[in-house]
C-alpha cells in the first residue's frame, strides 16, 4: 500500500499554509475544501497528497496516485512496477447476510467506543502491518483486466450470494462527513450522532448530525414488513429516550440514495441498525426497565 501520513500541509487560496492532522480533518468545517488542497509537508516538495477517510482502519494521507515526491524529501520513495489495473464493473446487488451486518456493527462500536490505549496498540498493528508492503504502480502500457462484482445491498429485491462465495465487501464511515458521492446504490455501514427522531405511520426518520452537516437514515415500508410486531412500541422508546436528552449513538447498515440533494440511507431491517452498541429492542427494554 502507498506510504501513509498523519499530518500534511492544507494551502489554501491565498497561499496560506496550515499544518492538519488526519485523525481532525473530518470534524472541521471547512472540510470539502480541504482535502481537495493538501501537499507534502517536507519544504520544497511539491507532491499533492490525498485524504482517504477513516473505515477498517485509522484515517490517514497518502501521495496523490501517480504523483511523485522530490527526491530530497523525507518521503521519497520509488515505485514498483505492478500488473495491468483492474476495472471492476457492478452487474448486480448482493444482499447481505443480518449475521454479516451484525458484525460490521459490532467491530464499529468496538472501534468508535475504544480508549487511548486501546486505540495506539490497534494502530501500532496497522502501522507494522503496512511496512511490509510495497508500493506499486499500474503499468499503463498493459489494458486493465476486467472483473464482474455484485454491489452490496440490503433490499429484499435482491438475492443473497452464492453459498461459499465472498459476501461483497462494506464501506465503513465512522462519521457523516465520510459519505461519499461514490457510496450511492450500496449498503454503507455508518455510526453518528442521533439529532432527531420523527416517527409516523409506517415510517421513521433519524437526524444525525455533526457540525453543520446532516444526513437522514429513513426507516420505511421494508423495515416495518420485517420487523417485530411491536416495533412501532420499540421506536417510541427510543424516541422517549431522546426526548429526555439520553445521548444516543446510531450505528446502522443502509442502502445510499439521494434525496432533495441530499445523501442518506434507508434501513430496511430492524437487525441492521444498534442505538449505543444495543439492538434497539435490548436498548428499549433497558431504557424502559429504568422507569421501574
Amino acid at each position: 500500500m502507498p506510504l501513509t501520513f498523519d499530518t500534511v500541509i492544507y494551502r489554501n487560496s491565498e497561499d496560506e499554509e496550515e499544518l492538519v492532522n488526519a485523525e481532525e480533518i473530518a470534524l472541521r468545517s471547512d472540510y470539502e475544501v480541504i482535502k481537495k488542497n493538501l501537499h507534502c509537508s517536507f519544504e520544497g516538495c511539491t507532491s499533492r497528497i490525498k485524504y482517504v477517510p477513516k473505515s477498517k482502519i485509522k484515517a490517514f494521507f497518502s501521495t496523490w496516485p501517480n504523483d511523485n515526491h522530490t527526491e530530497e524529501c523525507l518521503n521519497y520513495f520509488e515505485r514498483e512496477r505492478k500488473n495491468a489495473s483492474t476495472k471492476k464493473i457492478a452487474s448486480s446487488s448482493a444482499k447481505l447476510e443480518d449475521k454479516h451486518i451484525s458484525n460490521i456493527l459490532k467491530d464499529m462500536f468496538k472501534i468508535n467506543n475504544e480508549t487511548l490505549e486501546e486505540k495506539e496498540l490497534r494502530l501500532k498493528k496497522q502501522r507494522e502491518k503496512s511496512k511490509k508492503n510495497k508500493t506499486k504502480i499500474v503499468d499503463k502500457t498493459q489494458e486493465p483486466n476486467t472483473t464482474v462484482y455484485a454491489r452490496p445491498s440490503t433490499s429484499n429485491d435482491a438475492e443473497f450470494v452464492a453459498s461459499g462465495t465472498r459476501a461483497p465487501n462494506v464501506k465503513r464511515r465512522f462519521n457523516i462527513f465520510d459519505l461519499q458521492e461514490d457510496d450511492i446504490g450500496k449498503a454503507t455501514a455508518l455510526i453518528e450522532r442521533v439529532s432527531s427522531i420523527e416517527l409516523s405511520e409506517k415510517r421513521g426518520v433519524i437526524g444525525l448530525k455533526n457540525e453543520d452537516k446532516e444526513v437522514n437514515v429513513y426507516l420505511e415500508e421494508e423495515f416495518f414488513a420485517t420487523g417485530y410486531t411491536n416495533i412501532d412500541t420499540i421506536l417510541k422508546v427510543v424516541q422517549e429516550a431522546f426526548i429526555d436528552e439520553e445521548e444516543l449513538t446510531l450505528g446502522c447498515v443502509g442502502d445510499v440514495v439521494k434525496r432533495n440533494g441530499k445523501l442518506c440511507l434507508i434501513v430496511n431491517g430492524q437487525t441492521h441498525l444498534k442505538i449505543n452498541d444495543k439492538r434497539i429492542d435490548k436498548f428499549a427494554f433497558n431504557y424502559r426497565s429504568l422507569d421501574y
